[in-house]
């Protein structure tokens, strides 16, 4: 019996099963995604480690994760799984749940942990919407402007099991558009035209040119129902 820490970031699919879990993404923690310079590191580099520790409650939280998950276990005598996310699972769920086995590991029981989603792409900055730096605010701002009137970012995409890449063509009822940008569960589409839709289309519903050249579309709803 032992206890597993898994990170893991919202942005990129659903939740591993946890015994218990915390999600630092809602701004109490700073988010090193927001500095260019650490952007594309991770909470495996030190770095990010000392920066997301450095904030106040960082190291309370982490010790709270350990001990909860430590009492879990001796109480119970089963494997307890702690899941830490933040929005990529690059920065701070990485650096609090290396923390937190760290702390277990030193009372000398048995730990593992898992960094499911620190070796994928990094979100796109709209994702990460959490900072109250002005700069960043207002690119935040500025590129939820662009998306409402050319560019709508869809969540849930990376579900469909499409592989859809940069400039590839989407289409749906009443209009067609071109990928640019995709990572995780974001699909950013740029529409033909100078206006974009009225309303927000669930990606299932949309239909994906195939890759292989066949100049077939692909629509997830309809082979869904076929299947």
């Amino acid at each position: 019996m032992s206890i597993h820490f898994v990170s893991y970031g919202t942005g990129h699919g659903p939740a591993p099963t946890a015994t218990i879990t915390y999600d630092v993404s809602g701004g109490v923690l700073r988010n090193p995604h927001h500095d260019p310079a650490m952007r594309h590191l991770t909470g495996l580099d030190e770095v990010v480690y000392r920066h997301v520790l450095a904030t106040p409650g960082a190291g309370r939280l982490a010790a709270h994760a350990a001990a909860t998950a430590t009492a879990l276990w001796e109480d119970t005598g089963a494997d307890i799984v702690v899941g830490v996310a933040c929005i990529g699972g690059r920065h701070r769920s990485v650096g609090m749940a290396r923390r937190a086995h760290e702390l277990v590991t030193e009372a000398g029981i048995a730990a593992t942990i898992e960094h499911r989603d620190v070796h994928l792409p990094v979100l796109p900055s709209v994702a990460h919407a959490d900072s109250t730096d002005p700069a960043t605010v207002r690119e935040t701002e500025v590129r939820r402007a662009a998306d409402l009137e050319h560019i709508h970012t869809y969540y849930g995409f990376g579900r469909l099991g499409i592989r859809v890449a940069v400039g590839d063509r989407v289409r749906h009822a009443d209009w067609e558009g071109t990928v640019v940008d995709t990572a995780g569960q974001y699909l950013r589409v740029r529409f033909d035209g100078d206006t974009a839709p009225s309303t927000c289309h669930a990606v299932a519903n949309m239909s994906y040119l195939a890759a292989d050249g066949s100049g077939r579309w692909i629509s997830p709803a309809a082979e869904r129902t076929d299947s």
